[in-house]
């Protein structure tokens, strides 16, 4: 069994935490979210530039932290594993965690509808098929991509693992097999996008499928190699310059070269963060550890606290304060709900993917 790469804890954790931040956002922008709070033009900006990395950097960092499973089980005990962490928590959030959310919705319009009745709307809707699972989508996603990688593992575990492992002692060749990555997600961009737009559902978002899995199998194999971690750590400045200018291209152009670019800048853009990480985080750290082991209840939670918290406050501030203690409040009051589950109520540790220690 390989060292365990401590960077990516920390990325892992970074990545989550960034979603209070991301989403308590969005109450404040054009793009439209379950409450609008005003509008703040820098974190429209903020919004715009995140979009394209953030939950691709998700997928790599989860694809690097299922590896370890990987080992440890085999592919069948890792299907089996992997069914029993993410199929719970995924259904739990459907009937219990999104429900609420229609209710809270409706408290800013004229048509206001009670808690009881918002799960009969969603249920209904459930039925007639015409429901949203909201921010659950990962959690589907993931566990579609377990499965696949669980037998793909059966396969080519030899030449996954040998990527693992390979010592490459030229740069070239590094960046070569990172490109490699690169032009497989520009390209799946640039021909299915257009073709399916985001949607979050199986059918209809062949493209985010595709890029997802391609950046979640390079975290599984390519981004375990501490030849390209050490690369990577190596060139952080490299990987900004070119992320910033690709991201600068992709507000000059349209249609596929802005696909294109946009892609190219998520993408070298991940890579710095990677090469950040693996240079000044690659060690244990306490709090690192500790919020990885709930890591999957703080991402089930978090919208319903974001809107919670965001309908109270927004009763007494206003504006980028507003903002700014929504995002503390939302994490704090996820880590103490969190907290209180872990120690009190051990029946919903299956159903909020709690692992035992």
């Amino acid at each position: 069994m390989t060292q365990r790469i401590y960077a990516f804890d920390w990325l892992r954790s970074i990545a989550f935490l960034l979603l209070i931040g991301f989403h308590s956002a969005l109450l404040f922008t054009s793009y439209g979210w379950h409450l609008k709070l005003g509008e703040i033009s820098f974190l429209n900006d903020l919004v715009e530039f995140s979009r394209p990395w953030r939950m691709m950097l998700i997928f790599l960092v989860s694809g690097v932290a299922l590896s370890y499973s990987f080992e440890r089980r085999g592919w069948f005990d890792f299907g089996i594993s992997s069914l029993k962490r993410l199929l719970p928590p995924l259904v739990f959030g459907m009937f219990v965690v999104i429900p609420p959310v229609y209710y809270i919705e409706t408290l800013h319009t004229e048509n206001s509808i009670g808690l009881a009745e918002s799960y009969s709307v969603y249920v209904d809707n459930f039925i007639n098929r015409d429901f949203r699972w909201l921010h659950l989508w990962y959690l589907g996603y993931l566990l579609a991509f377990c499965a696949v990688v669980s037998i793909v593992w059966l396969f080519a575990h030899s030449w996954m693992v040998k990527i693992q492992k390979k010592q490459w002692h030229n740069v070239l060749s590094v960046y070569c097999w990172l490109c490699v990555i690169a032009l497989m997600i520009a390209a799946n961009e640039i021909l299915l996008r257009p073709i399916f737009p985001i949607q979050r559902n199986f059918f209809d978002d062949i493209a985010s499928l595709i890029s997802f899995f391609i950046i979640f199998t390079g975290g599984a194999t390519l981004f375990r190699n501490y030849s390209v971690l050490n690369v990577l750590a190596d060139h952080i400045w490299l990987n900004l310059v070119l992320a910033l200018v690709f991201y600068g291209l992709s507000g000059l152009l349209e249609n596929s070269y802005y696909l294109l670019f946009i892609s190219l800048f998520a993408y070298f853009f991940i890579l710095t963060l990677v090469g950040c990480a693996f240079r000044y985080f690659n060690q244990p750290i306490d709090w690192v550890q500790s919020f990885n082991q709930v890591i999957f209840p703080f991402y089930l939670l978090h919208q319903i606290v974001i809107l919670v918290t965001a309908f109270i406050l927004s009763k007494v501030v206003s504006g980028a304060l507003l903002y700014g203690l929504i995002v503390v409040v939302s994490v704090l009051l996820c880590l103490c709900v969190i907290r209180l589950i872990v120690t009190y109520v051990g029946f919903l540790h299956p159903f909020l993917g709690i692992q035992k220690r």
